[in-house]
Formats: C-alpha cells, structure tokens, sequence
C-alpha cells in the first residue's frame, strides 16, 4: 500500500523509488509522476480523470530522468501504471490523485505489486 498526504507548498518528493521507479508527488504544481532511475525501462500509464476524461501516457524506452504524468496537472484522477525494468522487475501501481480533500490538499495512494 502507498499512501502520501501532503499539504499546498510541500515540494517534489519521492513517494517510491525501488527497481528502476520513482514515484513521486508536488503540491506545490499538484503534480504527481513516475521517473525513471535506469536505463531501457518500459512504462505505460493509462486512466480517467475528473470529467470522466480518459488518459494514457507511455514510454517504449524509459530513460534515466525520463517522466509521465500519473494525472494531468491539478486534476482529480486515477488509474494503473505499468513498468517493466530492463533488469527484469515489473510494477504494476493502480493508484488514484486527489486534491483539496479532508485528508489532505494532495493525497496519491493505491496498491502496488511487484514481481
């Protein structure tokens, strides 16, 4: 389980970092993301945000520094993302972003497995 609650004006941070992932959360641009820290990934991310609007961001060759948006910014959103390593381990992060809520102004939490 993840779970990171933030306040408005809490910087970029890391909420995972294992197997060549990063998760991380701003709440300062209400940003939430995964970062490569290797080379050769492959990463796809696909949901639905507020408004019932549907989302996918990929990247075929996941590089160092390399990012995708977990949730357009500021927006309510959730969804699962995929990432296989070029060393063999595999993510799989189903997740959901909200702000401004009673547990907190940037709350990212899901479930993670990996194999």
């Amino acid at each position: 389980m993840i779970l990171d609650r933030s306040d408005t004006g809490t910087a970029l941070h890391d909420v995972l970092n294992e197997n060549g992932l990063r998760i991380q959360a701003d709440c300062i641009g209400n940003v939430a993301s995964a970062r490569s820290t290797a080379d050769n990934g492959i990463v796809n991310v696909s949901g639905v945000a507020a408004g019932n609007i549907a989302f996918n961001n990929n990247d075929p060759d996941f590089d160092v520094n390399d990012f995708v948006s977990l949730v357009p910014p500021a927006v309510t959103g959730g969804g699962t993302l995929s990432f296989a390593s070029a060393a063999g381990a595999v993510e799989t992060f189903t997740y959901q972003v909200a702000f401004g809520t009673a547990q907190g102004d940037c709350v990212l939490s899901g479930t993670l497995l990996t194999s």
